[in-house]
């Protein structure tokens, strides 16, 4: 189902327009193949123009695509499933599902499109606009082997994945779709304070960006965090000062209950 495989996006907010530019650049998917629908006319004839692609109501959206994914608000899901009564059932019955919806949980969908239907929880995150992202993936045991090499190629696309069970989502969800928001704000602190010690802004935010950005490709490229640390701490040197102050404020246990917040709130959405 992969290089003729039609892909329609219900919601067309920031979220969608990362994911849509990214496999449009990727050209995972052809222009021609992706279909997308958006409330507001004035934007969806816009992103229309901007895109390439066709903008249609979330009815012939459906009807033209092999996927559906869903992107719309999460408090507007449920009017969208009403929406879907009065379609024919037989026609729905054939479609593959992906929800990148946050806190709304497989069975959710299950019981509005049916215990057959194949439905893949997705949750990307921003970076996935430069296909830097990262997506967990929970799907339901229905889904085919077809749909699961399909949905890998879609997301692999736009940077890591990884499939995990969906009572490890609202915690996923926390670490790797909330996370690059904390990570902006570290960055933006360092800046800043770049910029206090007379800096220029703009160089301070480069500098900052590319050290997290290397920090994170040595971990990626098989380091680990505990022997980067040993490494570059020399005692009493300049680091290890910082480390000592580290340990000092509890920095690594107040980040970690910055994570749980995202990960309480998740699962708020969830009941």
């Amino acid at each position: 189902m992969h290089s003729n495989t039609r892909v329609g996006l219900i919601g067309f907010g920031h979220m969608a327009q990362s994911l849509c530019h990214a496999w449009l650049e990727a050209r995972v998917i052809p222009h021609s193949n992706l279909f997308f629908c958006q409330r507001d006319p004035h934007k969806m004839k816009e992103n229309q123009q901007r895109f390439k692609i066709e903008a249609r109501t979330a009815e012939h959206v459906i009807e033209q695509s092999d996927v559906v994914i869903l992107c719309m608000r999460p408090q507007q899901v449920g009017l969208f499933m009403e929406k879907l009564k009065a379609m024919p059932q037989e026609a729905l019955a054939q479609k593959k599902w992906i929800s990148v919806l946050a806190g709304t949980k497989l069975s959710y969908f299950q019981h509005h499109l049916g215990s057959k239907a194949e439905v893949l929880r997705a949750m990307p995150n921003v970076a996935s606009s430069v296909s830097e992202g990262m997506t967990i993936l929970c799907y339901n045991p229905n889904c085919s082997s077809d749909f699961r090499s399909f949905a890998n190629i879609l997301f692999g696309s736009v940077g890591g994945i990884s499939e995990l069970d969906e009572a490890h989502m609202d915690i996923a969800c926390a670490m790797a779709a909330s996370g690059p928001g904390f990570v902006f704000r570290l960055i933006e602190a360092e800046a800043r304070l770049g910029q206090m010690h007379g800096i220029p802004y703009e160089e301070a935010l480069k500098m900052a960006a590319q050290t997290f950005l290397g920090a994170a490709r040595l971990i990626l490229k098989g380091k680990l965090p505990r022997d980067l640390v040993t490494a570059i701490a020399t005692p009493n040197g300049v680091t290890q000062a910082g480390f000592d102050k580290m340990t000092e404020l509890e920095v690594d246990h107040r980040f970690q209950a910055v994570i749980e917040a995202s990960m309480k709130r998740s699962r708020e959405l969830s009941e």
